[in-house]
């Protein structure tokens, strides 16, 4: 259950807090409730499993393209084109400063910004200002605080 969703137990109808406990991988929003069936169909697409894209032959049967991958890393690390050419893939990296990376988000003028970067605070700060009663702020909860990040 999300936070503030009612969590009542037998002996009494008080409400109690309770929080996601688990990873999140991609999230939705919709403006009209959905009805079972695209309930069902999204479900059942999520637990499909998607093979790596690995060639494409032509009907001539050229190879337009090859790609190998680096599984433990979860990466393409080479990538062959139709006139056999190779390019070998480095694993990323991340350069630049933290006011860089701030500046290139907010030059797109989100209506909310959490930069997740709170050492030992109760919340997610939203650094955006935007007038209204309450700041928007996230409260942290059985998460840990401080890991080092890319930036």
């Amino acid at each position: 259950a999300w936070p503030d969703e009612p969590l009542y137990n037998g002996s009494d109808n008080t409400g109690h807090p309770s929080y996601f406990n688990g990873s999140i991988s991609d999230v939705a929003f919709y403006n009209h409730t959905l009805g079972a069936p695209a309930v069902t169909a999204q479900w059942a697409a999520a637990k499909q499993t998607s093979a790596e894209l690995t060639n494409i032959t032509l009907p001539s049967t050229k190879t337009k393209l090859a790609v190998a991958y680096d599984n433990v890393n979860d990466r393409a690390t080479q990538y062959t084109d139709e006139i056999g050419g190779v390019w070998k893939l480095n694993a990323p990296t991340v350069d630049g400063t933290e006011q860089q990376y701030r500046s290139a988000v907010l030059a797109n003028r989100p209506s909310g910004y959490w930069r997740l970067s709170e050492g030992k605070a109760a919340q997610a700060v939203n650094t955006v200002s935007v007038p209204r009663p309450t700041p928007n702020n996230g409260t942290y909860s059985n998460v840990t605080l401080g890991a080092t990040g890319p930036i």
